[in-house]
């Protein structure tokens, strides 16, 4: 089995290969990917044929989606991070699996009789009806979703997401920031937020979610962070890591 691996730890790269080996000693690493840019130009030349990407997905210069949405995967895509937030975001990039980092010889081997058993499955039939399968039955088939819940006094009102400028976590709880400058509960929780709010919304760090239209303008903060100055007064720094800013920068210009 060829494989490709993106991942930008040198370290873990070489653990993930030596993983994946003393699961099937078949398996020939065709590949390693370390960046978005690296990722971009292998899947631009498109001509070294593999049968699975085990793919990290926070590099350095960005998220790996912004490739995936550039160049649909031809294969299966196994994702293997430290973070368990892109999950849904995962599978609908043709993903069959989610390993968490730290990954063990028993969470890979299991991943890759997942992999062997949908190949023999469906592969014959041809990318395509792999493809559909994936989307399918991994990516819920749900209505767009507009609005969310929101605690206000003893009542529970649907906001529309076009009504608030950021969503932020604190401690155990999550709240809402309208562009109407009130701060309020939210019946939910961050992960779940991000992935019904849509594209109008970045997950820009672990606490916050901010709308589009609610960014003013940016400036460039201590260790290659950003930092977004908000439509809105906010008592709190909305910061942008540097391993997020690339992603950041073309979320901001896409739509």
């Amino acid at each position: 089995m060829d494989v490709v691996i993106i991942e930008d730890e040198m370290l873990t790269c070489r653990d993930l290969e030596r993983t994946l080996k003393s699961v099937d000693s078949t398996i020939n690493i065709v590949a390693y990917l370390h960046s978005v840019a690296q990722s971009r130009a292998f899947f631009e030349q498109g001509n070294i044929s593999y049968d699975l990407i085990i793919s990290d997905i926070e590099l350095g210069d960005g998220q790996i989606f912004t490739v995936y949405d550039e160049f649909t995967p031809t294969v299966p895509v196994i994702f293997c991070t430290a973070y368990n937030e892109y999950a849904l975001k995962a599978f609908g990039c043709f993903g069959i699996d989610y390993l968490l980092k730290p990954f063990s010889v028993d969470t890979v081997g299991a991943s890759l009789q997942k992999y062997k058993l949908l190949e023999k499955k469906f592969l014959p039939a041809g990318v395509p009806e792999f493809h559909d399968f994936i989307k399918e039955m991994l990516v819920p088939q749900t209505k767009k979703v507009t609005s969310i819940i929101i605690h206000k006094g003893d009542k529970l009102i649907p906001y529309l997401f076009t009504d608030i400028a950021l969503f932020f976590k604190e401690e155990a709880h999550l709240y809402a920031v309208t562009f109407s400058k009130e701060q309020l509960l939210v019946s939910n929780n961050l992960e779940r937020t991000e992935a019904i709010a849509g594209p109008l919304f970045f997950r820009v760090n672990r606490q916050m979610l901010v709308n589009r239209t609610a960014v003013k303008d940016l400036n460039h903060h201590f260790n290659r962070k950003l930092l977004i100055n908000l439509t809105i007064p906010c008592n709190r720094q909305v910061l942008v890591p540097k391993e997020k800013t690339t992603a950041f920068i073309e979320w901001l210009t896409l739509n």
